[in-house]
């Protein structure tokens, strides 16, 4: 499996709620880029879902990502139709990232080398070898939905949103860019800073909230195995819970609630972006302030996508997208 793992790293990931068996936890993150598997899909395909500009969503990978997070969902508590809601958001979600970064490439004319499409190759040929054998590859591929041809593809996806990136974001000619006094000016404009104490109780985080709207520094109360960091952060970078809980206090004040994650509990206190701070921080800040643009110049590729649904779309349920398009059709 570490072979998959190494594959798959960096893919994007827009819903974390996904868990899956075998292979698919290897490939959770991948619920974007998956969703754009067949970049060189031909007009009129007779497996094809949807369009979303000139981006033809094929059945399989429309399966993936439908039923990974249908099956997600029929483990919460939600009503029928918050479900239903929440099944048709997710997905589409997902279906209109992966189709934005397959029309911004073909827009800057970006495309894979022979040696960029051998990687993947090698990519899929290590993750085979690390299952054991062929048989035991195509039986985790499908468990989580996939098939070869779109292990491929979602790879070589991935592989050109990071070409894509790192074409717009170089420092000598790409269109976002930016030199560091231009760079400082945004930095003060658009960046934020915040101090937070992690710790795994919630009793105890509520302690160490009550001390720090007292007044107490969290430096003084990072003990007793809790964890003192920082956030240097732009809009977007943070999950919304908690850029939104430090964005409504002023600078210098505790944020009034303990933020509850995965890994923890935090208590947080928003501090000034101080010319000290963005010194200390520059190499970051550079690498957030490109993902920053290069999310906004996505994003108004996405805002313009027409969707076109066909008549397959319409036949689709969970019941025959629990089958590959080989079976299915």
């Amino acid at each position: 499996m570490k072979g998959i793992f190494t594959a798959m790293t960096g893919i994007h990931n827009t819903n974390n709620r996904i868990r899956c068996c075998g292979l698919c936890r290897t490939l959770s993150a991948a619920l974007a880029i998956l969703s754009a598997a067949l970049l060189l899909a031909s007009c009129g395909k007779s497996d094809t879902v949807m369009k979303l500009g000139s981006f033809e969503v094929s059945y399989d990978h429309y399966r993936y990502i439908y039923m990974n997070v249908y099956n997600e969902l029929s483990e919460s508590d939600l009503s029928e139709t918050e479900r239903a809601e929440e099944l048709e958001n997710a997905v589409g979600s997902s279906l209109r990232y992966s189709a934005s970064i397959y029309e911004l490439a073909k827009e800057k004319k970006i495309n894979l080398s022979d040696d960029e499409e051998q990687a993947v190759d090698d990519a899929v040929t290590a993750a085979e070898e690390e299952c054991g054998s062929a048989e035991e590859f195509d039986t985790q591929l499908r468990e989580a939905y996939l098939t070869r041809d779109f292990f491929r593809r979602a790879l070589e996806l991935q592989q050109l949103e990071q070409k894509l990136r790192d074409t717009l974001s170089s420092e000598r000619s790409g269109e976002l860019a930016v030199d560091d006094a231009a760079l400082i000016e945004d930095a003060h404009e658009n960046f934020y800073y915040a101090e937070y104490i992690l710790t795994r109780d919630e009793q105890d985080a509520e302690a160490v909230l009550a001390e720090a709207k007292a007044g107490a520094l969290l430096s003084d109360l990072a003990q007793d195995g809790r964890t003192l960091g920082s956030y240097c952060f732009t809009h977007g970078q943070l999950i919304e819970e908690l850029e939104n809980a430090v964005l409504a206090v002023g600078e210098g004040e505790v944020v009034d609630k303990v933020i509850v994650a995965s890994d923890g509990c935090r208590i947080v206190r928003r501090l000034a972006l101080t010319d000290e701070l963005i010194d200390e921080n520059f190499d970051s800040i550079r690498k957030a302030y490109l993902a920053r643009r290069f999310g906004e110049l996505r994003s108004e590729v996405e805002a313009g996508l027409e969707e076109k649904r066909t008549s397959l779309y319409d036949a689709l349920s969970p019941e025959m997208l629990a089958k590959p398009w080989s079976e299915a059709k």
